[in-house]
């Protein structure tokens, strides 16, 4: 089984938490993933 990431989003009335695992080859890509979905969140949320 290859596992690239795997994760959950929860959601309530006053946050949202991102929860993602990363395999192997995902992990360098890191930074740029939190920055990415932050950057998508803030966005979306405003």
């Amino acid at each position: 089984r290859r596992t690239g990431a795997t994760g959950s989003i929860d959601v309530d009335e006053s946050q949202v938490r991102v929860s993602l695992t990363l395999g192997l080859l995902l992990s360098g890509l890191s930074g740029t993933l939190k920055r990415e979905i932050e950057e998508a969140l803030d966005k979306r949320l405003r």
